[in-house]
């Protein structure tokens, strides 16, 4: 499930360079910069099969830029993190907020947002990813689509959470991932 997940996201990105390098060259370089410390990231923890949720934001984070450099209106990005002390596998929300910057349509809107949030309860950490873009139908959704179903998986075996997508159509979405705390 992993390898299926990392050439969706190499292809997306070259081509996101492709692009800036064919409007400017130092915008080109900049993305370039940051898609080799993404990649570098994800080498050196290749052997591990999780790692730090802070880790997982900075990857989001260099991708979340390197989409934003392609479009003429940047989507508002935001973090509400609370929690950062738990652990999730390798590139595992990344294709939540890839699918919410690519279908959410919420860089057309002024107010349009993605949105990671995290906190703690007493038995779990909860992530969220929000989006208030267009919504879709969660029946409609090609059964040729990996992403999201190879990180809810993932997420699943790894670490026993569960994924839960409530989206509406002209509203938004929102995927609430619970991760429950390892018992002693």
């Amino acid at each position: 499930m992993r390898s299926q997940i990392k050439p969706h996201f190499i292809f997306n990105s070259l081509t996101n360079i492709q692009y800036l390098y064919n409007m400017d060259t130092a915008k080109g370089n900049e993305a370039l910069t940051k898609f080799s410390r993404h990649l570098r990231a994800n080498i050196e923890v290749e052997t591990k099969e999780i790692i730090s949720f802070k880790e997982e934001l900075d990857n989001i984070l260099n991708y979340v830029d390197l989409v934003n450099m392609r479009r003429s209106e940047e989507t508002n990005f935001l973090l509400n993190c609370e929690a950062f002390d738990f652990c999730v596998p390798v590139l595992s929300l990344q294709p939540f907020v890839e699918n919410a910057l690519k279908y959410s349509m919420a860089d057309e809107k002024e107010d349009g947002f993605v949105e990671i949030s995290s906190m703690e309860t007493d038995d779990s950490y909860i992530v969220e990813v929000v989006d208030n873009g267009v919504g879709f139908d969660a029946s409609a959704v090609k059964s040729t689509s990996t992403g999201l179903r190879n990180a809810t998986e993932r997420l699943h075996m790894t670490l026993n959470a569960v994924v839960d997508i409530d989206s509406q159509i002209g509203v938004g979405t929102k995927i609430k991932i619970i991760i429950p705390k390892e018992t002693e």
